[in-house]
Order: structure tokens, then sequence, then C-alpha cells
């Protein structure tokens, strides 16, 4: 995950991801695993005098383990990764961009965040 502001990443800021399987907090630059889940993936991020931002990601099927699944379990295994959230899931890399704070400064320092899970 990446924090950007007016063009530029930003580091240290805090983000509180969520989904329907848990919660997790990960400051940029640094990495967090969370777990699949069907759900959408809620980020809060904000940096005091810097910004703040709310994105919702969506999770996306993964094909190749869906299709296999579905043909070897006759559509059951879809069934057990839909409801599990095994055979979603969300990009590697996300890119949040974060609203200005009024009083924030000119310059921003360079992090990003990456998801593992």
């Amino acid at each position: 995950m990446r924090t950007i502001v007016n063009y530029r990443e930003v580091a240290g800021v805090g983000c509180l991801l969520s989904n329907d399987a848990g919660r997790w907090f990960v400051t940029a630059p640094g990495r967090v695993t969370i777990r699949k889940s069907a759900g959408t993936l809620m980020v809060e991020c904000s940096k005091e005098g810097v910004g703040a931002a709310s994105e919702r990601v969506a999770s996306r099927f993964g094909t190749a383990s869906l299709i296999g699944n579905a043909v070897a379990s006759g559509g059951l295994g879809y069934l057990v990764g839909r409801h599990s959230g095994a055979g979603f899931d969300y990009p590697l890399t996300l890119t949040v961009l974060m609203r200005r704070s009024p009083d924030a400064p000119a310059a921003a320092e360079t992090g990003s965040v990456n998801l593992l899970y």
C-alpha cells in the first residue's frame, strides 16, 4: 500500500484495514498480513498535519484457484471458497490517495506498505 498526497508518497501514515475477517493496523512504509475474504476491504489512513483518506477495495475471484477447485469438486469447492474467502484476493499493493490537511506543509516523505495474505 502506498499513501499519496499531492502526487508525492508520504511516510509515517497510520492505516487501519478491516474486512469481515478482522482488523489490522499498519504504518506506511511497512507490511501487514490480512485474512482473505469475499467482502470489501475498508482502508482508513491519516497522519496529523498531512491528511487523511478512506477507501474501499473490492475482493476479486482468484480465477486460477476457483476454476480448478470448481472443476475438481463439481462446484462445491467454489461455494466453500466463497464462504471462507479462500478463493478471493485483494491487490498485493494498494495506492491510497489522501486529502491534504489545510495546515499541512508542502513537502512530504516517501513510504509504502505491502499487503500479505
